[in-house]
């Protein structure tokens, strides 16, 4: 499943991130940590694209997105204290202080 979610965020069909994005979300806890650091690099990616985009063109992607994202980065916060220290991996710790003051309420109140 590991090249299926890497080949999935990596492309640029929507609808194929978003399954690769959930299929990540689902087997995250069995990835070692390396293929953890992997996955959250390819989420923060997209979801930095998504941000990019007119509204109406991604607003469901990025909140699909942005859930699975949260949920792997704070995988990675809970395994790596290094991480949730802001040591390693910024982008991870800067994307969680980002979902805090998020305006969406239930991505908010997740992170």
């Amino acid at each position: 499943s590991n090249d299926v979610w890497r080949r999935g965020l990596l492309s640029k069909d929507g609808k194929t991130q978003i399954a690769a994005s959930n299929l990540a979300s689902c087997c995250a806890k069995g990835l070692d940590d390396e293929q953890l650091f992997e996955c959250a690099g390819l989420l923060l990616e997209a979801e930095v694209a998504l941000r990019e985009r007119p509204p109406q063109d991604a607003t469901i992607r990025k909140r699909v997105v942005s859930e699975d994202l949260l949920w792997i980065c704070m995988i990675l916060c809970d395994r790596r204290p290094d991480v949730a220290r802001g040591e390693v991996a910024e982008g991870v710790l800067s994307f969680l202080i980002r979902m805090t003051i998020s305006d969406d309420e239930t991505l908010r109140n997740k992170a």
